[in-house]
């Protein structure tokens, strides 16, 4: 393992920064990779978090995170050994944006697996070794692998080893997502294909990887979509696009990639940004016609959240109407008929804040007939 930083972000900024906004920026950094899941996994394994590093000169401030240990042959974790004055030369020397370009971002497939591991730990999913997932590079794809058993009662259990090569490439510049997945190819290796199907296998597979959301807070995990097929699809469907800021102004920072590289140790993008103001909004996700037989009590609904240029880390959320709850989801029991509004409060750690609203149209059906507009 190299001292280079395992997720480096470079902007230049026209008007001078404080100490106050430079840190600010690297706790967003910070904040942005080594999310929960993360900070759950670092705890399990022994592994000591590390500050980023920071470095500004000539109006160019870089930002660095490093994970900070790496894994034996023999599964564990041990410290890199790296002082933090290497960090700072290696950050300072891993320079990358060039020629007039005023942002660059950088993922390590270090990073890119240990994001994988803590999420797949977080979010278990049946049969899958969350340790077991390997990420390699090379000059355009992402290969994403992982271990597992499936277990069907009375039978022996079924080993199996899925692969999952996809290709990176550019979206237009100002897209969302900035990058681009094509599956290049999906390969399942199964001790006993006679007994399952290798589609049935595979599908579950990647379902268990619908949770991980490798960039950016958690609070939008619940919409990431369960039929990406590998890591690669992650990233790029989660690589930056903007980045809220709160000093020298409470704003955002939107990036304008225009260069995509991709090698062994991990993937960069280059290109321009420009400095906007907030549109915060909330938008809550969740049913909306909610039915249930007249001789049950009830049924009760979850209900979460998406934010739009709000900081998911530390927000603070208040429902209200039908849900009365705190967090980022809540659980909503109806027992009644009837039109019924759900709000929720979003304030973040910037003082920014916004309501989002939804209505939920509740009938109570007959078991075998239509609608009834009698209360159970």
């Amino acid at each position: 393992m190299g001292v280079a930083p395992d997720v480096m972000f470079q902007l230049a900024l026209s008007i001078a920064l404080s100490q106050d906004a430079i840190a600010s920026i690297a706790t967003s950094v910070r904040d942005s990779v080594f999310v929960s899941s993360v900070s759950d996994y670092f705890r399990k394994k022994n592994i000591l978090p590390l500050p980023p590093q920071t470095s500004y000169s000539g109006g160019v401030l870089s930002v660095g995170l490093w994970i900070g240990a790496e894994q034996r042959q023999d599964g564990k974790w041990i410290e890199d050994g790296f002082t933090d004055a290497q960090r700072l030369q290696a950050l300072v020397s891993s320079g990358f944006i060039s020629g007039g370009q005023t942002a660059g971002f950088f993922f390590s497939a270090a990073m890119m697996q240990l994001r994988g591991r803590a999420e797949l730990t977080a979010k278990p999913a049946d049969g899958i070794d969350p340790d077991s997932l390997k990420v390699n590079l090379t000059s355009t794809d992402v290969v994403t692998s992982v271990h597992g058993t499936y277990e069907i009662p009375v039978l022996p259990d079924i080993g199996f080893t899925y692969i999952v090569h996809e290709s990176l490439s550019l979206n237009p510049q100002g897209s969302s997502p900035a990058l681009n997945a094509r599956v290049v190819s999906k390969k399942l290796d199964v001790s006993q294909l006679d007994i399952i199907a290798d589609s049935v296998l595979i599908g579950l597979v990647e379902q268990g990887f619908g949770g991980i959301a490798l960039i950016g807070g958690e609070i939008a995990a619940g919409t990431q979509d369960p039929k990406k097929p590998g890591v690669g699809s992650k990233l790029a469907d989660n690589w930056p696009t903007e980045s809220l800021i709160s000093k020298p102004i409470v704003g955002k920072l939107a990036f304008l990639w225009s260069d995509l590289m991709v090698n062994s140790t991990g993937v960069r993008t280059r290109g321009h940004l420009q400095l906007g103001f907030r549109s915060p909004q909330v938008r809550i996700i969740g049913p909306t016609a909610v039915s249930f037989l007249q001789t049950q009590s009830g049924v009760t609904e979850t209900y979460s959240l998406a934010l739009t240029d709000l900081r998911p880390e530390n927000a603070t959320v208040v429902w209200g109407g039908a849900a009365q709850s705190v967090g980022v989801e809540a659980s909503v029991r109806f027992d009644v008929k009837g039109t019924f509004r759900i709000t929720a409060t979003v304030t973040d750690s910037d003082n920014v804040s916004a309501t989002g609203a939804t209505t939920v149209a509740v009938t109570v059906t007959k078991k075998g007939s239509g609608r009834t507009g009698e209360t159970p």
